[in-house]
């Protein structure tokens, strides 16, 4: 689970997917983000729909899986960043190496992380 403060609320949820600027697909994953000029630490949430994965494990497994490659990504990311991760089928057989790279990418060409480190 992300920390508190790195967790976006319901209403952040819907204001993301309305109103979220940039959109970016992989094949693990979906990127949705809204950039605010504030100070507030980057905000994530990690999105699986029944249409993604019909059985709640393989959903889950799927939300741990981007929760974990975001953990470790957080630090790197801008603050007042808001980013919704729409999770696909092929992020679970998928190394974990690649897909904290593949975040990374996304997150470089979306232009919301800070570093390449």
């Amino acid at each position: 689970m992300l920390s508190r403060p790195n967790r976006l609320k319901a209403k952040e949820v819907e204001r993301v997917f309305e109103k979220g600027q940039f959109f970016l697909r992989t094949p693990y994953f979906s990127v949705k983000a809204l950039v605010l000029q504030n100070t507030v630490p980057a905000k994530f949430t990690v999105v699986v729909s029944v249409k993604t994965a019909k059985r709640a494990v393989e959903r889950n497994a799927i939300k741990r899986r981007l929760r974990a490659a975001l953990r470790e990504l957080a630090p790197m990311v801008c603050s007042g960043a808001t980013v919704a991760l729409i999770g696909q089928t092929a992020s679970v057989k998928a190394d974990f190496r690649d897909l904290v790279e593949q975040i990374k990418k996304a997150f470089l060409k979306l232009k919301i992380i800070k570093s390449q480190n």
